[in-house]
């Protein structure tokens, strides 16, 4: 029997007030380079929207009657991930640059959503000893994906940046909304901030009388509902093929999250060097070619299924098992695929290749 364990009351935090949310009659931002596509079942009208987000492409679908109310409220969501992103990112100034410009200055005051995300963050740490660390900013600049002739770090380097990394160091006063980071630390929020942002997108969607409907960011997906009367089908990637789907789960009212370590990595001497660094050794983690959770909330399990990758097949799904409501799908390096206890029958191939 699954040993459970309620997230409920941290999670409770992601939810803020309706007054956050984007208004009805708010004016949205619309670009014209977003594609816009639409398909009628009876008297539903489905409205999907795509474009660029977060890094990443981004899917909004949304159920209705009608076309325009669906576009504006599509819009809203689409908006409020900018905002988030706007907020978290550090490839330009934001509260997370100007928060890691203060690290070893005490307490630093920070917004409530600032704080809030960040205590998911280190419990995210906790529930995988470390598998997760937002922390890991310093190990970032020694694994250089864009460069024309790619190297590797040497020991020292590596060395040199773990010292700057350890998720417990991270002081989250969320009644106080400040953060504490030791000198010479710094947090990056690629690995939890785009489930953020989706779970965000989502509240949008429900908050502007949306019953069916679904945000995806990359390999990030929330579903609402049903699409017409049918659940939702989200596939999963072949790591070693991504232009290749190997399974597809029907989902109601559940989120999806995928890692892998196909996205972006270079090869030196035939070997793999891929973004997905383990936060422990400093280098690109060996536990899974990709991981796949299934839970009730985006922004925890993105990071969970970041830290599946670190963890490999055996030790995450030891973690995926104590933890409430949650199933996973996880790819090892040999190409086994491995399933939760929840999905033991569900049918889904034994391997990828």
């Amino acid at each position: 029997m699954r040993a459970a364990r309620s997230l409920g009351p941290l999670l409770a935090v992601l939810t803020l007030p309706a007054a956050a949310l984007p208004s009805q009659q708010a004016a949205p931002r619309v670009d014209d380079d977003i594609a816009k596509t639409s398909t009628v079942q009876g008297a539903d009208l489905l409205r999907e929207w795509r474009g660029g987000v977060m890094g990443t492409g981004f899917q909004i679908e949304a159920i209705g009657k009608d076309a325009a109310e669906l576009d504006r409220v599509i819009a809203l969501a689409l908006d409020e991930l900018r905002r988030v992103e706007d907020v978290f990112t550090v490839w330009r100034e934001s509260e997370l640059t100007r928060l890691n410009a203060r690290a070893g200055q005490g307490p630093v005051p920070v917004s409530p959503e600032m704080a809030q995300l960040l205590a998911i963050s280190v419990e995210c740490g906790r529930v995988t000893d470390g598998a997760f660390d937002v922390t890991y900013f310093p190990l970032r600049p020694l694994w250089n994906y864009k460069a024309e002739h790619p190297t590797l770090p040497t020991e020292e380097a590596i060395q040199s940046a773990l010292k700057l990394v350890d998720y417990r160091r991270l002081a989250v006063d969320r009644e106080a909304s400040t953060v504490e980071l030791p000198p010479g630390f710094s947090i990056d929020l690629g690995g939890i901030g785009k489930g953020y942002g989706i779970d965000r997108a989502m509240d949008v969607l429900l908050a502007n009388g949306i019953q069916n409907g679904l945000v995806q960011a990359g390999g990030d997906t929330k579903a609402l509902g049903r699409k017409f009367d049918k659940p939702w089908q989200i596939a999963i990637k072949n790591p070693r093929h991504k232009d290749e789907v190997f399974a597809v789960l029907p989902v109601v009212n559940q989120c999806v999250q995928t890692s892998g370590d196909y996205e972006r990595f270079f090869e030196i001497d035939g070997k793999r060097y891929h973004h997905i660094v383990d936060p422990r050794t400093g280098r690109p983690s060996e536990g899974c070619m990709s991981a796949t959770v299934i839970g009730p909330e985006a922004t925890f399990d993105d990071g969970i299924a970041t830290a599946m990758c670190v963890l490999g097949p055996e030790a995450g799904m030891a973690v995926i098992e104590k933890l409430e409501r949650r199933e996973a799908v996880l790819v090892g390096m040999d190409g086994k695929v491995h399933l939760s206890s929840g999905l033991q029958k569900a049918g889904l191939p034994t391997e990828v290749r």
